[in-house]
């Protein structure tokens, strides 16, 4: 139950962000509209799962999109994580086996990593 709640959770703060992205940035979402305007007249009633599938997976724009939602607002702010190996980490030495925690939040948000790390670019994925 556990694992659902949290896929579920992790969904739908996903979506509330991309939502509140798209209205901060009516540019992008008229660009994005474009795109589904343009893959969705290839739709109709008749339109098998898999065809529908299909069209969504042609939607570059709107994989861009979504990928800059969750660098910009991940829904987990760290993931934690056992190492496989000793690693050197600047001047500290940390053995095999210990726990770490990686904060999606910084990282993904480090100006060593990304040009304007708080601006939404989605075509940083394109």
């Amino acid at each position: 139950m556990t694992l659902y709640e949290a896929g579920n959770q992790t969904t739908s703060t996903t979506l509330a962000y991309f939502i509140a992205e798209m209205v901060r940035h009516p540019e992008i979402q008229s660009k994005l509209l474009s795109e589904i305007d343009e893959k969705w007249s290839e739709i109709s009633p008749e339109s098998s799962s898999e065809e529908i599938a299909e069209a969504v997976k042609e939607m570059k724009y709107l994989d861009c999109c979504v990928k800059e939602t969750l660098r910009k607002n991940p829904p987990v702010g760290f993931v934690m994580r056992e190492l496989q190996s000793n690693l050197l980490l600047g001047k500290y030495r940390i053995p095999k086996g210990t726990s770490i925690i990686v904060s999606q939040q910084a990282l993904h948000h480090h100006p060593g990593h990304w040009d304007s790390p708080e601006k939404f670019d989605p075509d940083r994925f394109s």
